[in-house]
């Protein structure tokens, strides 16, 4: 298993029976400035699912150094 670490946190903003429909609401929100993608979801696949991306930032490493 790959074991990259997540650099993006996806949350799901709809689901659309059509991919034109999909496609709208991702272009919209693509004009806002946001990280957008379609994945397909449901049943055999037959509907979309709209997500929006936040990155994620990753937590300072501790230095490591002499205890005095």
């Amino acid at each position: 298993m790959d074991e990259r670490p997540q650099k993006v946190k996806w949350t799901k903003v709809a689901i659309y029976d059509t991919y034109v429909d999909a496609d709208e609401k991702r272009n919209s929100l693509n004009e806002e400035g946001k990280l957008t993608k379609i994945r397909r979801c449901g049943t055999r696949g037959l509907r979309f699912k709209v997500l929006t991306g936040q990155p994620i930032e990753k937590p300072k490493e501790k230095k490591k150094g002499t205890k005095r």
